[in-house]
């Protein structure tokens, strides 16, 4: 039985994850009032996907501030993280690839809480940028009580994971001309480091052991 419990326990551990991906559904804007800038022979795409890996770990700097609600609260009122690592990035579909690049990209993630309330909401944008190519957008998502972000492992994740749902405008930029686009159906799935995986699977079987142990000294 405590051989069960202990590696219930350690099974319901957070894996501390340093990366993340996000993947996107691109849907390129047609509207009359839209004017686009393609400059390849191949039509204009009405839809890419987006996929990258952030390391939410590895940036050139992060910023959060915090402020007190008029109805009272303490939350987020502002958060930066620039020069963000991102990899593994693609974006295309099914019949042209636009930006791959397995390094080299840098993204932006800033949010400020402008409605005085607490958790508020975030007006908030993302950013990926490589040389003269770039994605970049406009979300807006719902604020994060100082509770919260203390009781956070990565309150990057936790961000991300709470502008998920909500819609980007922006648009994509790069030697094929500029796109205005909007995304949606976005998933954020936590990547576990490497160590974190080990370390569960040697507890594991150094629990097993000393399970083990003290049966064979009772017979």
């Amino acid at each position: 039985m405590r051989l069960i419990l202990a590696a219930m326990a350690l099974s319901s551990m957070p894996l501390h994850a340093t990366s993340v991906r996000v993947e996107y559904d691109l849907t390129v804007v047609d509207e009359s009032n839209v004017e686009q800038d393609w400059r390849l022979t191949y039509p204009i795409p009405s839809a890419l996907r987006a996929s990258f890996v952030l390391d939410t770990l590895s940036f050139d700097s992060a910023a959060v501030s915090f402020a007190t609600g008029r109805s009272g609260g303490n939350c987020v009122e502002s958060f930066g993280f620039s020069g963000v690592a991102a990899t593994d990035l693609s974006i295309g579909n099914d019949s042209i690839a636009l930006w791959n690049a397995g390094a080299g990209a840098n993204a932006r993630f800033r949010g400020d809480n402008a409605t005085g309330l607490c958790p508020g909401l975030f007006f908030g944008s993302l950013s990926l940028t490589q040389a003269d190519r770039s994605l970049s957008g406009s979300i807006d998502f719902p604020g994060l009580s100082v509770a919260q972000y203390d009781a956070s492992a990565d309150p990057f994740v936790d961000l991300l994971e709470l502008a998920a749902p909500r819609p980007l405008f922006g648009s994509l930029s790069g030697e094929w001309g500029r796109l205005t686009v909007s995304g949606g159906n976005v998933r954020v799935s936590e990547i576990p480091e490497p160590g974190a995986l080990a370390l569960l699977v040697a507890g594991l079987l150094a629990m097993a052991l000393l399970g083990v142990r003290p049966r064979t000294l009772r017979r």
